[in-house]
């Protein structure tokens, strides 16, 4: 079967942090699952996309599920349901041109993380910078930011073969 893993690491560029788990999907779905210290470590999270959407779900090793949806058909701002249930974060370009994210609690426009894409660099380095206050959901921060970039990095593609 064809893949395109990834991995998440540390600061110091080495230590695998999370493992994520991409099977390639016919007609742009996805079907990711990330792991936790490598591609044998506990699951973190299951990510899904259907081929003809821009909604993800995700499911989280404790059975928590939320839905991540695209705000409007020509937007690229996606929102979620934090754990709590209620609370609403927003990820959001940083402006038409960019491929950097900022995720915002929609309720009080805090800043919870921030995705800095290294677009011209010749493996996928970027960084994850995740407010403090936030630090208990790291994990689905992460794993919306990876969706996030996923979907992304399918639009560009999709530009260049319509060019």
């Amino acid at each position: 079967m064809w893949v395109k893993d990834d991995i998440v690491t540390g600061d110091d560029k080495t230590t695998i942090q999370y493992y994520l788990e991409y099977p390639l999907q016919f007609f742009g779905g996805m079907d990711l699952t990330l792991h936790r210290g490598g591609k044998q470590g506990p699951l973190v999270a299951q990510i899904q996309k259907g081929g003809f959407s821009s909604d993800f779900s995700f499911r989280m090793a404790n059975g928590w599920s939320t839905i991540m949806i695209r705000t409007g058909f020509f937007s690229k701002t996606h929102q979620f349901v934090a754990f709590d249930g209620q609370t609403r974060y927003k990820w959001k370009t940083d402006g038409m041109f960019s491929s950097d994210w900022t995720l915002t609690n929609t309720s009080n426009e805090d800043v919870i993380a921030t995705w800095r894409n290294t677009s011209w660099a010749m493996s996928k380095d970027g960084a994850l910078l995740v407010s403090q206050l936030y630090a208990g959901e790291v994990e689905l921060i992460l794993a919306s930011c990876l969706a996030i970039e996923e979907w992304s990095r399918e639009q560009r593609n999709n530009r260049r073969r319509r060019a």
